[in-house]
C-alpha cells in the first residue's frame, strides 16, 4: 500500500546551508502558505539579515510551532502534532501517524544527521501489529539532488535505535 501527498510542491534551498528553512517552506506550501526561505532564516535567528546558517531540530521545530504570516498577509499558526527529535528526546509519533498524514495530504518534516527534507509518501504493508514501512519518499531541496527520491534503508531507522534519523514531524496549521 502506498500514502502519499497528491502535489508536493518542491522548494530548492537558496542557499547552501538552508535545506531546513526549504523543508519548512515546502511544508507551508503544502498547507496553502507561501513564505520565502529568507523570512524563515530571518524570523529564526530574530534579525533583519537572513544570514547563510544552519539549523538545528530546535530551530526547525520552533519555526514549526508558532503563529506566521505569508506572503499574502495571510495570518495562521503552525503547530507540530506529532514528533520525533534525538536531540530533545521527542519520542512521539509512529508509522500509522505518519501514513495517516501523507493520506491527508500534510507531507512531514525529516533531518538525517546532516540534511533536511520532506516526506512526501510511504510505502508499507499492515501487520496484526500495525504498519510496516517499506520504503519512504523524500523531495530534497538540494538543487543537484533529484527532486523525488526514496531514503536508504539507515535514513529510515531512528538515531536511537543506530539510524541516521534525527528529526521528523507531523505539522498542522490553522
Amino acid at each position: 500500500m502506498r500514502a502519499y501527498v497528491a502535489h508536493p510542491t518542491r522548494v530548492t534551498q537558496s542557499c547552501p546551508f538552508w535545506c531546513w528553512a526549504a523543508s519548512i517552506a515546502m511544508i507551508f506550501e503544502a498547507h496553502g502558505h507561501h513564505i520565502e526561505q529568507a523570512e524563515i532564516v530571518r524570523k529564526s535567528f530574530n534579525s533583519n539579515i537572513a544570514i547563510c546558517t544552519t539549523g538545528n531540530t530546535s530551530t526547525m521545530g520552533n519555526n514549526l510551532s508558532q503563529p506566521w504570516l505569508d506572503s499574502q498577509g495571510v495570518s495562521f499558526q503552525s503547530q507540530i502534532v506529532a514528533a520525533y527529535d534525538i536531540f530533545n528526546h521527542i519520542l512521539a509519533i509512529n508509522n500509522m501517524i505518519i501514513i495517516n498524514e501523507l493520506a491527508h495530504d500534510r507531507p512531514l518534516l525529516y533531518a538525517n544527521r546532516s540534511h533536511a527534507m520532506v516526506v512526501v509518501s510511504v510505502d508499507y504493508f499492515m501487520t496484526p501489529i500495525g504498519p510496516d514501512v517499506r520504503a519512504v519518499g523524500v523531495l530534497d531541496p538540494w538543487p543537484a539532488s533529484p527532486a523525488y527520491h526514496l531514503l536508504n534503508p539507515q535514513e529510515m531507522v531512528p538515531a536511537h535505535m543506530g539510524g541516521d534519523m534525527t528529526f521528523l514531524a507531523a505539522v498542522q496549521t490553522t
